[in-house]
């Protein structure tokens, strides 16, 4: 858990950078829930929900990204990062 920590956030990113695009990766029992959260929130616009990645596909997300957020409650960082 710690996504909707992150979508919480948005608007706090947006406020400095209008155009940030935030991409989400991986899938999970939250992931209905973040989705309609997002729609709520009015910030579907710029909010991508890429399911589960994994190899190359997973190393292009972090080389395109300005910027990675893992946010856990419960997840040691590196085994998140290492994955």
């Amino acid at each position: 858990m710690g996504p909707d920590i992150l979508i919480d956030a948005i608007p706090c990113l947006f406020s400095a950078k209008q155009d940030a695009v935030v991409v989400l990766v991986g899938e999970g029992h939250m992931r209905g829930e973040l989705e309609g959260r997002v729609q709520q929130m009015g910030i579907g616009h710029a909010v991508r929900f890429v399911g589960s990645k994994t190899g190359q596909e997973l190393r292009d997300f972090y080389k395109a990204a300005d910027c990675v957020v893992v946010p856990s409650r419960n997840e040691p960082f590196g085994i998140v990062v290492c994955s």
